[in-house]
C-alpha cells in the first residue's frame, strides 16, 4: 500500500525512492535489492521509506503507477493521431513508444513479470494497467473497426493488439529464447508487427476457417 505524499518535499522523497528503485532493479533484480541497499541509493532513512510504503512489494506497485503515466503520453498521442483519420501512423507510433521503454527498463519488466506470477497484487496493477491502455487504444482506433474485413472486427481488433504488444515485448525483453527471429532495429520491427496486425484485419475473413 502507497501513502500518498502530502507535501512537496515528501513528494521529493517518494520519486528519489522510486528512481533509486529503478536503478537498482534494473542492476540486480527486485529480490536482491534490500531495503538498506535502496535507502542507501536514495539518500534516505528506512524511516523515510516507512512513511511511504508497508512493505518492500508495494514499491512495485509503486512503479506500475508510474509506467502507467510514462504510457500515458504515446496514448494520448495515438488518440490525437487516430482523430486525424491515421490509425496505421497512431498504432505505430504507441508500439515504438512501449519498445522504447522496453529497451529503458528490461530488468523492472522481467522483474514485474517474475513478480506477478506470484504476487496477486502485482498481477491485479499489471492486469489493469493493460487493460486500461488497451480500451483507451481500442477506442482510439475505432476507425480500423469500422473497415475491417473480419466477421468479429471488435474481438479481432483487441486479439490483434495483445498478440502485437505480446510479441513486440518477447522479441525485444527476451531475445536469447528466440534464436531464429531475425534480430530487426526497433523501427523494423515495429513496421513488421503493424503489417501483420492490418493484415490480419483486412483479410481476416479469408482466413476465418468456417464449417
Amino acid at each position: 500500500m502507497l501513502r500518498e505524499p502530502t507535501q512537496e518535499r515528501s513528494q521529493r522523497s517518494l520519486e528519489r525512492l522510486l528512481d533509486a528503485a529503478e536503478e537498482l532493479v534494473e542492476e540486480r533484480g527486485f529480490e536482491a535489492t534490500s531495503l538498506r541497499a535502496l535507502c542507501d541509493r536514495a539518500g534516505l532513512t528506512s524511516g523515510a521509506f516507512y512513511a511511504r510504503f508497508v512493505r518492500k512489494e508495494d514499491l512495485i506497485l509503486a512503479l506500475v503507477e508510474r509506467l502507467e503515466r510514462r504510457l500515458l503520453r504515446p496514448v494520448l498521442e495515438l488518440e490525437r493521431v487516430a482523430e486525424d483519420g491515421r490509425p496505421v501512423a497512431a498504432v505505430r507510433a504507441l508500439l515504438l513508444a512501449a519498445a522504447d521503454l522496453y529497451r529503458g527498463h528490461p530488468g523492472l519488466f522481467r522483474s514485474l513479470t517474475s513478480l506477478a506470477r506470484r504476487d496477486p497484487e502485482v498481477a491485479t496493477a499489471l492486469r489493469r494497467l493493460n487493460d486500461r491502455t488497451l480500451e483507451r487504444v481500442q477506442a482510439a482506433a475505432g476507425s480500423i473497426v469500422a473497415r475491417a474485413d473480419h466477421p468479429r472486427p471488435e474481438l479481432a481488433l483487441r486479439l490483434g493488439l495483445v498478440a502485437t504488444t505480446v510479441t513486440l515485448r518477447e522479441l525485444v525483453l527476451e531475445r536469447n529464447l528466440f534464436d531464429d527471429a531475425p534480430a530487426l532495429p526497433d523501427e523494423l520491427l515495429v513496421d513488421e508487427l503493424v503489417a501483420m496486425l492490418f493484415g490480419y484485419l483486412e483479410e481476416g475473413r479469408r482466413a476465418v476457417i468456417r464449417d
